[in-house]
């Protein structure tokens, strides 16, 4: 094959691509949803359960996962990519959960292809002192970078974040953090 046959194959698989990318059916927004949540007792916010009606899971998904059954195969490139694009399509939207240090949940739902910044916005207007630097991670991870999707900062389908200012001061009121008129609708999990 010569090199411009390789050329030309390798422009229409990516048209293809980006063709399969634009009618994605995953929106650029959702709505937030914004719950304020408070574990009652001993309960980790990480073991709460979140709804199943949250996950909708159809035939057709459940079909596109078992394709190739238990064959292990060599694939191209175009095909992986092809693959992957088809498990991005797969979830509508993300819930994230963030934790605060005195135990509170911020909760909001965000389309995948979100970026990272728009997260931080969210939970920015969440809390008193809009100013303060603050950080959000994962585990030990922390989202440094903003305009990263939320499916590439692997927070798809779900995920429990922890807030953590970037400076701790002596005179800081854990208990303080969020905003009085969202805590005001606060819901409990038991």
């Amino acid at each position: 094959m010569s090199a411009l046959e390789v050329a030309l194959k390798d422009g229409r698989q990516k048209a293809a691509l980006e063709e399969i990318e634009s009618q994605s059916k995953v929106p650029e927004r959702v709505a937030r949803d914004m719950k304020v949540l408070r574990a009652v007792g001993d309960k980790n916010p990480a073991d709460m359960v979140i709804p199943e009606h949250f996950f909708t899971v159809t035939a057709v998904d459940i079909a596109r996962a078992t394709e190739g059954g238990s064959e292990s195969t060599l694939t191209t490139e175009y095909m992986r990519q092809k693959q992957e694009l088809a498990r991005r399509r797969k979830y509508q939207k993300t819930l994230i959960r963030v934790q605060f240090p005195d135990g509170m949940l911020v909760q909001a739902t965000f389309s995948p292809r979100e970026q990272v910044r728009h997260l931080y916005e969210e939970v920015r207007g969440c809390i008193n002192d809009h100013a303060r630097p603050f950080t959000l991670s994962l585990g030990a991870q922390k989202l440094q970078q903003p305009n990263r999707s939320l499916w590439d900062a692997q927070l798809v389908p779900s995920a429990l974040l922890h807030f953590r200012w970037q400076e701790i001061k002596s005179s800081d009121d854990m208990s303080a953090i969020i905003r009085d008129e969202l805590l005001c609708a606060v819901e409990f999990l038991e």
